[in-house]
């Protein structure tokens, strides 16, 4: 999907702001979202990918100009559409008007606790085994896929129909387009190196490289990368 979310190489975004000593949360409804996201996904109802796929449907204006905590709160509320219906909305409505000071009911659940403060501990993996032989190996020269599609994926704008070589080869993992639908089928993975020159022509720094994630779906065969003369800041116009 093309959206705001994919801001690689865009411009006009003006510097970075660095917060020092930085809190973990800013407020505490931003703890809170942390908390719902985190219990929902460790219940299995949305993957990683749902998640980041219903942030990517924001209208751009809200996407530049909410928090990121705002942003997850969105994707969960798209998330958890059809979850209650209305009649069980109006009752809890009518239950705190009548009660404004009224708490959520608490529901424990130790082992579901548990299980998610392991994964905060350890990590959570989605690797496994792909169905057939690797297409390409360390060194081979490749090309990203042009594709341009309606739902979520992890190839950037700026990377596509570009030419690369492959640094190194990864376990298999599912393709975050097809996961996003369901498609949990591993594939793949390889981390392709891209030079400046290659993804922004003369408008790159003088050796910039940039190293990518990529699944074997995105790739397609390509001929040899030309490594032209080696260019100086003269030459960058710096």
């Amino acid at each position: 999907m093309n959206s705001p979310h994919d801001v690689g190489a865009m411009q006009q975004f003006g510097a970075v702001p660095r917060e020092t000593d930085e809190p973990v949360f800013h407020d505490d409804w931003e703890r809170t979202i942390f908390a719902i996201m985190l219990g929902l996904a460790g219940q299995g109802r949305f993957n990683a990918d749902h998640f980041r796929s219903a942030r990517e449907t924001i209208p751009p204006h809200r996407y530049l100009t909410s928090r990121y905590y705002e942003l997850w709160l969105h994707a969960v509320e798209r998330l958890l559409a059809g979850t209650i219906d209305t009649a069980e909305i109006d009752a809890r409505a009518d239950e705190l008007r009548r009660n404004p000071s009224a708490t959520a009911p608490t529901v424990l659940n130790p082992e579901l606790a548990e299980t998610l403060h392991r994964g905060l501990r350890e990590g959570h993996s989605t690797r496994g085994e792909a169905s057939r032989s690797r297409r390409f190996t360390v060194g081979d020269v490749v090309r990203t896929r042009n594709d341009h599609p309606a739902g979520h994926t992890r190839l950037p704008r700026y990377a596509r129909d570009k030419a690369g070589v492959v640094e190194a080869l990864y376990p298999a993992f599912p393709v975050p387009d097809r996961a996003d639908a369901g498609d949990y089928r591993p594939e793949h993975l390889y981390c392709v190196r891209f030079t400046g020159d290659q993804l922004w022509g003369d408008s790159a720094e003088p050796g910039c490289e940039v190293h990518l994630d990529m699944w074997e779906s995105y790739l397609l065969p390509a001929e040899p990368v030309a490594a032209g003369p080696p260019r100086t800041k003269a030459d960058h116009g710096h």
